[in-house]
């Protein structure tokens, strides 16, 4: 009787994993296929929004980022996806959205994000990777929710660095005009701020810098 009781528990557990397997599989399919209806009816009658799709802990608002619509992402919120999750390399939806130039469902994010902070494996932030993108809309967008000029990731680039490497000469300025900026600092490939806009072809800023150390 108890190998009986046990065999049909078991089956029921795998019974029920391969239901939400399933449901899961067409979750990722209506956000694929934009489905929008379909998107919330799955959550609405029970498909968890925040469970993990991948073995890279993706879920499904990091899947609609990369493959859908911003009126999906938005559902997905709407209906309990968590926007400040990371996947297993610390990238957040808002970080992927900025990486791969979804600048509709980036702003979305940031609207909807309550730790804008957030830094991935690398120790990189939204505003680090918005300042490398060159984007000067969400580096603004960022800035006015509270992002951290003094943020400093792994390799100890700070949002000036990235900006340098992002080539945009607004943002750049910006950030000088902050006065935030230790202008000696350096990372930890040993360059300054002057070194790495030399290094980019930025002579000009790093005059301007230069005389900023002056």
């Amino acid at each position: 009787m108890k190998i009986k009781m046990l065999a049909a528990s078991l089956i029921f557990a795998l019974n029920t994993h391969a239901s939400a397997f399933t449901k899961a599989d067409e979750l990722l399919n209506a956000i694929q296929t934009q489905n929008k209806p379909l998107v919330e009816s799955l959550v609405r009658n029970g498909v968890n929004p925040n469970l993990d799709v991948s073995v890279y802990n993706t879920t499904p608002l990091m899947h609609a980022v990369d493959t859908s619509t911003v009126a999906i992402v938005e559902s997905l919120i709407k209906h309990g996806s968590k926007v400040d999750v990371a996947d297993n390399t610390g990238t957040t939806p808002l970080i992927y959205s900025i990486k791969t130039n979804k600048q509709e469902i980036a702003s979305l994010l940031i609207q909807k994000s309550r730790n804008i902070n957030m830094q991935d494996n690398k120790g990189a932030s939204a505003l680090h990777y918005a300042a490398k993108k060159g984007n000067e809309t969400l580096f603004k967008q960022i800035l006015k929710s509270g992002g951290n000029l003094a943020a400093i990731d792994a390799s100890g680039n700070n949002a000036l660095f990235h900006a340098l490497e992002g080539r945009n000469k607004r943002i750049i300025n910006k950030l000088i005009e902050t006065k935030q900026f230790d202008l000696a600092h350096k990372n930890k490939s040993g360059e300054t701020a002057i070194k790495v806009a030399q290094r980019v072809g930025l002579v000009d800023v790093a005059k301007r810098i230069s005389r900023g150390r002056n």
